[in-house]
């Protein structure tokens, strides 16, 4: 089974001033040192090995996430800085090579792009060759743009995940899977918007519980 884990995309917070499910998500991953920071924010292929996991985000979140990083790397030091640039590291290694010869990424990660016309675009923690005739991203280059989705009115936030749920056929040429008649495909963290057929509401922090 292929699943797709996407965070809360429009920032819904308890309160004024409270953290959003993404931040909830990185400050978990952090932990106290940094050690392993990204094995533990991409959590999902180590708990169901049987079944694919696809990290998807949108383009801000890509921009809010790269962002992060740069300023957390940027002000550690010592042990902290050493945890985080390990965990990089494993990431930039974190290749396996298929019977055909290509190199590709463990983790599954793609994102929606901003604009009048969104489309999917997949990325990897590292240089890469091409895959499949395809130029695959790498995250730590990347130019993201697009705007929060904050503010957005309940209808507004029901259409947004309905685009979301759109673009499976997209992820499947990707990733092979999931497929039209799998039902519970999208897991998604954070506040539930509207009940739906394809979509499975997970915890905001712990995400290896899908």
């Amino acid at each position: 089974m292929v699943y797709v884990q996407l965070t809360d995309i429009f920032d819904i917070t308890p309160c004024y001033n409270a953290k959003t499910a993404m931040e909830l998500r990185l400050e978990a991953a952090l932990g106290s040192n940094g050690k392993n920071f990204w094995e533990r924010f991409f959590p999902c292929d180590s708990a169901y090995p049987d079944d694919t996991i696809v990290y998807l985000f949108t383009e801000y979140q890509m921009k809010f996430i790269l962002n992060w990083w740069n300023r957390l790397f940027d002000s550690s030091k010592g042990e902290a800085r050493k945890n985080l640039s390990n965990s990089k590291q494993n990431m930039l290694g974190a290749v396996i090579t298929t019977p055909n010869g290509y190199d590709i990424d463990r983790i599954h990660t793609c994102y929606v792009t901003s604009g009048f016309q969104p489309k999917l675009e997949e990325f990897v923690f590292g240089a890469l060759p091409d895959v499949k005739e395809r130029r695959v991203k790498n995250f730590f280059n990347g130019n993201y743009k697009g705007q929060s989705l904050k503010g957005l009115t309940e209808a507004e936030r029901r259409q947004k995940l309905l685009n979301i749920l759109a673009i499976r056929q997209g992820i499947e040429e990707l990733f092979h899977g999931p497929a039209k008649k799998d039902e519970k495909w999208l897991c998604y963290s954070g506040p539930k918007v509207f009940k739906h057929k394809y979509i499975k509401y997970c915890p905001y922090t712990n995400i290896s519980h899908l």
